[in-house]
């Protein structure tokens, strides 16, 4: 495993209540053209991520980000945890996230927000090939979405859920930048 990748297996002690987990979303948020996506690429190049240990994909429906962390064992006749169960769910613009949060019946938006927290999630159906389910802290889910300020109601909308209050909500531009461009520093060093 990469030494920028944190397992599943660290979380932060109980002060107040139980073990907290240390998975994470992110929103960059720029206007458009603003410079979102060139940060979630640099990103990665900076940190030497060009081959994460962590699976890449997708917004989907909440039995889809559950499903990202298991594989059907033939044998068990179930689903059983991916060896290694880390995921970066990257949406480039958060009206992809938007979009499977607003489907008819979607359950992508409970999902997510427990799955920040590390908790169990699960989901049961009549047919037992299609039950799937997480028990709390045996992933690392970690999210990065662009957002333009005109958008941001995708998230901001949910405010009652507890859903923006999950994403950790960062600028995209650096009004710091020097006007003429340093050198490329290289790999940041690995701890």
């Amino acid at each position: 495993m990469s030494q920028l990748e944190t397992s599943h297996c660290v979380v932060l002690p109980p002060m107040i209540f139980s073990r907290a987990s240390l998975n994470l979303a992110v929103g960059l948020v720029d206007r458009s053209g603003g410079g979102k996506s060139g940060c979630i690429g640099l990103s990665a190049e900076l940190l030497g991520l060009a081959a994460p240990t962590a699976m890449k994909i997708g917004p989907g429906s909440g039995e889809g980000l559950i499903q990202a962390f298991l594989r059907w064992d033939t044998t068990l006749k179930r689903n059983v945890p991916v060896d290694v169960p880390q995921a970066l769910l990257v949406a480039d613009e958060i009206s992809q996230v938007g979009a499977t949060q607003d489907r008819n019946g979607s359950t992508s938006g409970g999902a997510l927000r427990s799955m920040l927290s590390g908790a169990p999630v699960s989901t049961t159906n009549a047919d037992p090939t299609r039950n799937r389910g997480l028990d709390a802290h045996t992933y690392r889910l970690a999210v990065v979405a662009g957002i333009q300020p005109e958008l941001a109601d995708v998230l901001l909308s949910d405010t009652a859920a507890g859903t923006p209050q999950r994403w950790l909500w960062l600028p995209a531009a650096d009004p710091g930048m020097p006007d003429v461009e340093p050198e490329w520093p290289g790999c940041l060093d690995r701890v």
